[in-house]
């Protein structure tokens, strides 16, 4: 309801540009119906090339998180339309500004490349052809082409974008150890993919962001930039060789075979029964979703992998084979202490546990999960996935609670009165598994419950108001209703005294980014 007015620039400016630049590049998008902000672009822009004769392109992206104007003339243009990631379709208004813009410029330089990104609410393709140096930037997740579903809506996306655009560029989510805790790999599929998307939709440029500091994902990065140049590359001999230069003829074959296990466990059927697949729907994927995405692995999974990497480390040959050797076998290590910490090879795909002696399973690989989460906490590798790693000890702990439909069974009671013992048992596990065992803690949070009318949670940084609702409820007949937001709730504590915090959260539908 508001015109978001930007701050103006500090004087003195600050040293560092992206200080200067953090407040402009989020949450805000200009008004795409109003002529001046055409006029005022046209005008940067043509300032911009004539003290930059040597520029051969102009970033036209839409900026991050939404802020799409809201006027009465941008609501009317996109009239409730909604594109196939549910966002408000502000396609039509942004692509013809950008036409626009590019159409008045080139008059003057004609050689400018004018690069834009088809995200979130303008992703969508135009009704109309775009002018012939517009470069459309495609933010489209590859493995989302893999799903039956979605899949066909996607390629149908970019089938259309390939019509309206001379040329496309391609903007992928290559994640790895960064964000899942376990290898990534799509050789064959991402490479068939991409092939097709160079020889029938004018596929002329790619972006992946990814990680590229180790060789977590292997040759993917590589082979998905030499199908750029090349889409009928052979992509076994690539990879082939690739393993034979790696770590030698002879630790190849065993190379190849860990590699391929990560590739049909990423394309398999079992990875879509994760919570982590839910998101496929999204622009992007949930990003490690941690710990669901390891959900998909079965027992003894690691252990046969283990194997396959000490005969790559035993077989490699010349130094530096086995330097690679022993780096790729040290991320293995990561990878299989992190599945452990997250009992990965316990938990059904969706996250379920058969029967009770699953149950019994689980709380008796505590002691060890809790150890091999303090070696990921503690391993090189951690600081590049510093997000994963905050989050895989309160990850494991609250996947303990799946247990709870088998309490009253004695033999679980008695792994939790086994794990009660343990001397460096976390504070918030032992709090949990006195509750089971019957302990009543008291709700020091005043109408905790929202049963009365006031004091509610303050809320920190969402405008629209939460409401009290007796639709759900944990206990008592209220809960509290909101939209994605951050609840403060007060309470006086004690100095040097410990408090749990616990509550009932529930997602009526989940967006695979619901947390």
């Amino acid at each position: 309801g508001k015109k978001i007015r930007l701050p103006d620039a500090p004087d003195p400016l600050p040293s560092s540009i992206r200080d200067l630049a953090r407040p402009y590049r989020a949450f805000w998008q200009p008004c795409w119906s109003s002529p001046d902000t055409t006029r005022i672009a046209i005008e940067n822009i043509l300032e911009i090339l004539a003290a930059e004769p040597d520029r051969v392109s102009i970033n036209m992206d839409v900026n991050d998180m939404g802020g799409y104007c809201e006027c009465q003339q941008c609501l009317r243009a996109i009239n409730g339309k909604r594109n196939i990631s549910n966002y408000a379709d502000y396609s039509e208004l942004y692509w013809k500004w950008v036409n626009d813009v590019a159409t008045a410029v080139c008059a003057k330089y004609p050689g400018i490349i004018f690069r834009a990104i088809a995200y979130c609410g303008v992703l969508a393709a135009p009704s109309f052809k775009l002018h012939p140096n517009v470069l459309p930037r495609l933010c489209i997740e590859l493995p989302t082409l893999l799903d039956e579903d979605v899949g066909p809506k996607k390629l149908a996306l970019i089938q259309e974008w390939s019509q309206k655009a001379s040329s496309l560029d391609l903007y992928d989510y290559m994640h790895g150890i960064n964000f899942f805790l376990i290898p990534r790999i799509y050789f064959r599929s991402h490479s068939k993919l991409v092939a097709n998307m160079v020889q029938k939709y004018n596929l002329n440029a790619a972006y992946y962001e990814s990680d590229g500091e180790t060789a977590f994902q292997g040759p993917q990065q590589q082979l998905l930039v030499r199908i750029l140049w090349n889409p009928n590359l052979d992509v076994e001999k690539f990879l082939h060789d690739w393993y034979v230069d790696a770590v030698g003829e002879k630790a190849a074959p065993w190379l190849a075979k860990y590699f391929d296990f990560w590739e049909a466990y990423w394309t398999g059927q079992d990875i879509r029964k994760t919570s982590w697949y839910a998101s496929v729907g999204n622009v992007y994927m949930a990003l490690g979703e941690i710990p669901t995405h390891t959900y998909a692995l079965k027992r003894s999974d690691m252990k046969r992998l283990r194997g396959w990497m000490e005969k790559v480390v035993e077989l490699a040959e010349a130094p530096g084979q086995k330097a690679r050797a022993q780096e790729m076998m040290e991320l293995f290590v990561f990878s299989e202490d992190a599945c452990q910490a997250l009992f990965s090879e316990i938990f059904q795909p969706d996250a379920s546990l058969t029967n009770v002696d699953d149950a019994v399973e689980l709380l008796q690989a505590v002691p060890q999960a809790l150890a091999a989460a303090k070696r990921v906490v503690n391993s090189p590798y951690a600081a590049l996935c510093e997000q994963s790693i905050k989050r895989i000890l309160p990850a494991a702990i609250s996947s303990i609670g799946k247990i709870i439909p088998y309490l009253a069974d004695p033999r679980i009671q008695n792994e939790l009165t086994k794990l009660l013992t343990l001397p460096d048992l976390p504070m918030e596990l032992g709090a949990q598994i006195r509750i089971w065992q019957g302990a009543k803690p008291e709700n020091l949070i005043v109408n905790g419950s929202m049963e009365a009318e006031s004091p509610l949670p303050r809320m920190l940084w969402n405008s629209t108001p939460g409401v009290r609702d007796s639709t759900y409820a944990s206990d008592g007949k209220y809960a509290y209703k909101v939209n994605n937001t951050c609840l403060e709730f007060r309470h006086p504590v004690t100095p040097g005294k410990s408090y749990l915090f616990m509550c009932d959260l529930f997602i009526p539908t989940g967006s695979g980014e619901g947390r």
